[in-house]
């Protein structure tokens, strides 16, 4: 019998990244998120402390089947491999949690694969529209060469390590659309279970700016890395930064034993002339799947 219980502690947490776990690992399909993911959004996203909030379990026994996770943007949900109709449940919930808001025009919004049948299907019988705005996902494999790059001579790469360095780190994360302060940043280090150090890097330029930035998440239980988030500072473009980012992340993770991984850009409503899509491809990463944006407005 299905049991259906708001979010209570961290135990839930550990349960609620198992299952991302087990769907990679049993069917190879589930993307997004990843275990990485929820910890940024715990810990980054969200303006509270721990940002667990506004997040329901739905569980046969103590076995976690689904699990939706609001913000004001979207309901954001993974099902378990083979019970992807409790979208239907979940779909409800976030529609009634979403009525609850004092605005004018009420919009509930998910994001499904575009290789997610099932879950289209139950959308569109909700009543929800596909836009044409998505998230592309692409993978890479490790088992192929990974490329050396040569950065202009004085740049190079290094992970972060200073408390000025954590303060650049935190300064650029506005290129990635989020902005944090260095000691919420401090916080997410000590904090995220999967975050590691040695993982997060930064492009230095000879007069010791800042010139790029790159998380590398591993997880241990999957042997599957992530690029999240990634950006270049605007002056200095052009230079290889991006790309050499990624290589050297690349080489960590094999390091590690990492078999893959996976890489995200937000937001495209194309994927035609886009320099984030272009430095995937520079450095092996194919397309996977796209993540579309799917509304209904519900006021």
């Amino acid at each position: 019998m299905i049991k259906v219980r708001s979010y209570e502690n961290e135990n839930d947490f550990v349960l609620m990244q198992n299952l991302i776990r087990e769907n990679y690992l049993k069917s190879g399909e589930q993307l997004y998120p990843s275990p990485a993911d929820l910890e940024y959004w715990r810990y980054l996203y969200d303006d509270s402390p721990d940002g667990v909030r506004w997040t329901r379990l739905w569980f046969d026994d103590d076995h976690l089947l689904a699990f939706a996770w609001m913000n004001e943007e979207a309901t954001d949900f993974v099902c378990h491999y083979q019970h992807k109709d409790l979208l239907n449940q979940i779909i409800d919930w976030s529609e009634s949690e979403r009525l609850k808001e004092r605005k004018k025009k009420i919009v509930n919004v998910l994001y499904i694969f575009d290789c997610d049948q099932k879950s289209e299907t139950i959308a569109r019988q909700k009543g929800y529209q596909k836009s044409e705005v998505f998230n592309y996902y692409g993978k890479r494999d490790l088992a192929e060469p990974i490329p050396q790059v040569k950065l202009p001579e004085g740049y190079f790469i290094k992970n972060i390590e200073t408390e000025a360095e954590i303060g650049k780190r935190a300064e650029m994360n506005g290129l990635a659309g989020n902005e944090v302060t260095a000691e919420k940043y401090r916080f997410f280090m000590a904090k995220a279970a999967n975050y590691r150090q040695e993982l997060d890097l930064l492009a230095v330029s000879p007069s010791g700016e800042t010139a790029g930035f790159c998380t590398v998440w591993f997880d241990s239980v999957s042997k599957v890395g992530l690029f999240e988030p990634y950006g270049v500072d605007v002056n200095h473009l052009r230079k290889g930064i991006g790309k050499s980012l990624l290589s050297e992340g690349m080489s960590r993770l094999l390091a590690l034993g990492c078999s893959a991984v996976y890489v995200t850009h937000a937001g495209l409503d194309s994927e035609e002339i886009d320099p984030a899509l272009a430095l995937n491809e520079a450095v092996g990463f194919k397309k996977v799947a796209n993540n579309y944006l799917w509304y209904k407005q519900l006021k």
